[in-house]
């Protein structure tokens, strides 16, 4: 019998802080490709033609008041804020656990913030660019994006290493 690997448990660590019970939910970046239609002469349709990754973006939805992060939304730099997600799943048919890592940079776009009302613990959701991204399964890398270093590895393999040789960068 086949089951799904479930997240059991799961901590969010920004630039440094947090920990157990901060955060309720992180949404993960969409890794999605940059496609431009093109057609040519003779075709009777377009195809989509790779163009390398659409920008990565993740948000954090923590429970509670925290001005540490708020505070991180004065970084300048594209890649400042670092993003640690630490994750246990689980197959119950198996009974087989995997540790997932999942290290992200970026900076703060938007902090959308709950009302504040006396005795209500209240939300705060932290809307992240991110400019690096690498996701790792029992100490094995699945997936590395870096932008600013012409870096995407997928599965092991290097998708763009020929073009990076092609223009001097690898």
């Amino acid at each position: 019998m086949a089951l799904a690997k479930v997240l059991k448990f799961f901590t969010v660590h920004v630039d440094g802080q947090g920990g157990v019970g901060e955060y309720e939910e992180i949404k993960l970046p969409d890794i999605e490709m940059e496609m431009k239609d093109y057609i040519g002469g003779g075709m009777i349709s377009p195809v989509k033609i790779d163009m390398g990754l659409k920008a990565l973006e993740t948000e954090l939805t923590g429970g509670g008041w925290l001005p540490d992060v708020l505070a991180t939304m004065g970084q300048r730099t594209l890649d400042g804020v670092p993003i640690m997600f630490l994750g246990s799943v689980q197959n119950d048919a198996s009974g087989a656990i995997d540790a997932v890592e999942i290290h992200m940079r970026g900076r703060i776009e938007k902090a959308e913030r709950d009302n504040a009302k006396q005795g209500d613990i209240g939300k705060q959701k932290f809307k992240f660019t991110l400019a690096y991204y690498k996701e790792i399964w029992n100490g094995a890398v699945k997936v590395e994006l870096d932008p600013l270093n012409f870096i995407c590895i997928i599965g092991g393999q290097d998708v763009y290493a020929e073009h990076k040789k092609n223009i001097g960068l690898g």
